[in-house]
């Protein structure tokens, strides 16, 4: 028998026994409420970033802009190295960089995760780092701890 949890807010979620979770699929974003904590506690987390998160997306894609720019603009730059006529100049200059705020725009939602350890988001990473997802971490109130890829 499949086991079925409704959040009124979300929509809903089916059991997953091999990730020990609910999931939701309905959604452009992938949701999964982790059972090996408080799933009561899980999912008041849901229902309160469900409900704010187009402004919790936001933020969130500005703190991992602010995290991840040094690498994408330092390792995966935009020009090619091996081109005879690029202005060198240009590039010290910065001129070829991404800036934080077309880093945030370029990023995509993809998934969330809530767990014993908080919240996880994965994102798409429009292409700035060569197509690898980017991996973001946040405390269970919704503050940013980190992002990688």
């Amino acid at each position: 028998m499949e086991r079925k949890l409704e959040i009124p807010v979300i929509g809903m979620f089916t059991y997953s026994q091999e990730f020990k979770s609910y999931e939701h699929h309905l959604s452009p974003i992938h949701w999964s409420i982790s059972t090996e904590a408080d799933i009561g506690e899980n999912i008041k987390i849901a229902e309160k970033l469900f409900t704010n998160l187009e402004a919790f997306n936001q933020k969130a894609k500005q703190k991992i802009a602010e995290e991840l720019i040094d690498l994408k603009n330092e390792h995966w730059f935009e020009y090619d190295e091996n081109d005879e006529n690029l202005d060198w100049d240009a590039v010290d200059a910065g001129v070829y960089d991404t800036s934080i705020v077309e880093f945030a725009e370029a990023i995509t939602l993809l998934d969330i995760e809530i767990n014993q350890n908080g919240i996880y988001c994965e994102y798409e990473d429009g292409e700035l780092f060569g197509g690898h997802r980017i991996h973001a971490h946040f405390d269970k109130k919704g503050v940013f701890l980190k992002a990688d890829i």
